[in-house]
């Protein structure tokens, strides 16, 4: 092998190498500053024409001791000091180089160390020519280079042994796969990674060992062997992967979730073949089966790779997936928590992945994993939360292994009620469960009953349980949690049901239920309650109130109902006239779509002046014409105080208005010629009638501006909309005498 000084004698010295020169000419000055030589250099070729390349060639190589050393590594060393990674210092004889960086690692690596680095690596570049010196450009790139590359460097560095402290798994021209076996294995393969793994023994033991102290008293602990990827062809600087299928986690070099950015790419670069030896888990709580081990890590493998955005790899999940004998609880739950935590996927491609788990034969197999269940369990909340398709609960609720007593409970309470009255186990699911028959079903009873099923509630309106006096909830209050009959009385299929059922009658909750029906209830049930003259009393009652009443016809209730409560007869003829109030302000509006409506304003007694002031006021003048209100019996008795509300009303044609005129209250208050004359809507016609009705100067004179008197009626008038109207009332203003006005 060429030496350096072999090198810049021959070539450099003898052929005038110009590569060489053109180095030394460009950085020369660069070295002598990183050296700090540049006065013993000055101070040593004092002559004249002596400081030339040469010269400086022979006074680096002799005071950097290094012309020795093979070309390539004397060249690398001028750079590093040219680039500031090395650094030279004269404190001992020779001269020593020493790496720079800040790292615990290379530290105050001397020229020594830095040179058996640079011997390691050539003999790793032997071994593979893409490793290149050129592009290695720190020590700790280099060092970090034969460590991931050199497996007796590393071992012996950390003094760990293979088989001891760690095994491997799988090797290619990509990727060794390791499992640490010892803390001090950690350390070893976890090296320059942020792994609390490596750096505590505690985290190690942690996720490795279930007699580990965070697990005390733990019935599942989530421990496993941990699984390092480490590339040959590193994407990045400390490219590292490590993977525990219990507890889901992956993570890259820094400790961060493996991401689209960070994946490790198993498309360009394959994973090895994994030995078939390989179990997923130390404490034995389950039988692997030969292969299984292998397949679960190679699933997690592949599966990191496709949540991150490499569908590809997704195909290639699949694919081992159904190679795959048994699902087990590692493989679904690592699955299963990058589902529900990772957007990346559509739901339809989260849909599909779940039926490839739910249509594996091991799924439907008897009591291969005791926590089988589970795994039903996850998926179906998957749907229930819409993370993927509805359908894929139906079909789970139904699965032959979804069967453990708390999973049918929950699923009653869900979305997928229904279907899960189709589950074989629904009646015989407490079967070697902690639960007895009878637990069983109060549990299961009182999951229908909260269930959002239409279909479960009939069935649990059905149940020999349901309205039971002696069950404790039904001993309390109206308001008791649990309360059979409260569970139901809201829903617009089962309700009408509730009401004939033979516990509800009699029963002490009946009127509180009925009245909350009449308050909140649907349509056919409040039909049913108007119908039953069991009812009367409690509909009048319920209708005397203000309140009442006015939340009821603001709630959008079908035609029909309105219908049956305008011909009730509390409503219609109530006991108690004065005590209805379901007729009073604006509690029927016109808005309301009822076939009764006209009906009801003609023949209710519970229509007095208050409502059909109002009805009269937002009628339209054909609507009013129709039903004749203005000769509504409510209508002749009205007050002063009527006739201002229905003039506030802008709709009034001049048969309307002289209706209004005609009764014996109108022109009882000022005010109701104003609403005439202001109205910009009322005719010249009303308006004239207006000022000249009799009752118009019946009011006393008024002060205005510059304490001219002037009647109220005709000032009003003079400043009206119409132009006539206004030249007709000074005109009248005009002819009265003074003694006329006082009088007025």
């Amino acid at each position: 092998m060429l030496s350096f000084r072999r090198f810049l004698v021959e070539y450099v010295t003898l052929f005038e190498f110009k590569e060489w020169h053109q180095y030394v000419n460009q950085y020369g000055q660069k070295l002598l500053d990183n050296t700090g030589l540049e006065d013993l250099y000055n101070a040593t070729y004092l002559e004249p024409g002596h400081k030339t390349t040469q010269h400086l060639t022979d006074f680096l190589k002799t005071q950097l001791d290094i012309a020795d050393l093979p070309e390539h590594h004397g060249k690398w060393i001028l750079k590093g000091i040219k680039e500031g990674y090395l650094y030279y210092t004269r404190g001992s004889y020779p001269p020593s180089i020493f790496a720079s960086e800040n790292d615990e690692l290379v530290a105050d690596y001397p020229k020594s160390s830095i040179v058996h680095l640079l011997k390691k690596f050539d003999e790793l570049r032997d071994k593979n020519p893409r490793f290149k010196l050129s592009d290695i450009n720190s020590v700790v790139r280099l060092h970090n280079t034969i460590l991931n590359n050199d497996s007796e460097y590393r071992d012996s560095y950390f003094g760990v042994k293979k088989e001891a402290d760690y095994d491997v798994v799988g090797e290619n021209e990509h990727w060794t796969i390791t499992t640490p076996k010892t803390f001090k294995g950690a350390c070893a393969l976890g090296h320059n990674t942020s792994w609390c793994t490596k750096n505590e023994e505690s985290r190690f033991r942690q996720y490795t060992s279930a007699e580990s102290s965070h697990w005390s008293g733990v019935e599942d602990p989530q421990v496993g062997p941990l699984f390092i990827l480490t590339p040959k062809n590193p994407k990045r600087q400390n490219e590292k992967y490590q993977f525990h299928m219990p507890s889901t986690q992956s993570k890259d070099e820094i400790n961060d979730e493996i991401n689209s950015t960070t994946r490790p790419d198993f498309d360009q670069r394959p994973l090895p073949e994994i030995s078939a030896s390989v179990h997923t888990n130390y404490d034995g709580r389950f039988r692997v089966p030969p292969r299984q081990g292998a397949n679960e890590l190679k699933l997690q493998l592949h599966f990191s790779d496709a949540i991150n955005g490499n569908v590809k790899n997704l195909e290639n999940f699949k694919k081992i997936l159904r190679d795959t004998p048994f699902i087990t609880p590692h493989i679904s739950e690592y699955m299963l928590k990058k589902l529900k935590y990772r957007g990346i996927w559509g739901r339809d491609l989260r849909t599909d992945l779940v039926k490839e788990i739910i249509n594996h034969p091991s799924m439907s197999a008897p009591n291969v994993f005791a926590n089988q269940k589970d795994h039903l369990l996850h998926l179906f909340r998957l749907s229930d939360k819409g993370i993927i398709d509805e359908t894929v609960g139906d079909e789970i609720a139904r699965h032959p292994n979804f069967s453990d007593p708390d999973h049918i409970i929950e699923a009653l309470k869900s979305q997928y009620a229904s279907a899960v009255l189709d589950n074989p186990n629904f009646n015989t699911a407490h079967r070697g469960s902690s639960y007895s028959q009878e637990e069983f079903e109060e549990k299961k009873f009182k999951a229908m009953l909260n269930s959002p099923s239409t279909e479960v509630k009939m069935r649990a309106l059905e149940h020999p349980k349901f309205g039971d006096p002696n069950a404790p909830e039904m001993m309390g209050d109206i308001d008791t949690p649990g309360n059979h009959f409260e569970e139901m009385a809201y829903n617009k299929e089962i309700t009408p049901k509730l009401l004939d059922h033979p516990r509800f009658i009699g029963s002490i909750h009946e009127k509180g239920i009925v009245e909350r029906i009449l308050k909140y209830g649907y349509g056919n049930s409040i039909i049913k309650i108007l119908k039953n003259p069991r009812y009367n009393d409690l509909v009048e009652n319920h209708f005397s109130s203000k309140v009442n009443s006015r939340r009821f016809i603001e709630t959008n209730h079908e035609g029909s109902v309105y219908d049956e409560l305008l011909q009730h007869p509390a409503i219609v003829n109530p006991k108690d006239a004065n005590k209805s109030t379901i007729g009073n302000s604006i509690l029927l509006p016109l808005t309301k779509s009822s076939s009764m409506y006209d009906r009801f304003i003609i023949k209710s007694s519970a229509v007095n002046g208050d409502s059909l002031s109002q009805i009269i006021r937002y009628s339209t003048p054909q609507r009013r014409k129709e039903l004749n209100l203005f000769e509504h019996p409510a209508f002749k008795q009205f007050s002063s105080d009527h006739i201002l509300e229905v003039l506030k009303g802008i709709d009034y044609t001049d048969e309307d208005y002289h209706k209004i005129m005609s009764h014996e209250n109108f022109g009882t208050l000022p005010q109701h010629f104003y609403e005439i004359l202001r109205r910009e809507s009322a005719s010249y016609t009303s308006q004239l009638a207006a000022i000249k009705h009799p009752k118009a100067l019946t009011f006393g004179p008024d002060y205005h501006e510059g304490q001219m008197r002037s009647h109220p009626v005709l000032h009003v008038a003079t400043t009206a909309y119409n132009s006539q109207v206004r030249r007709e009332a000074r005109n009248i203003s005009s002819g009265l005498s003074s003694e006329g006005f006082y009088a007025w």
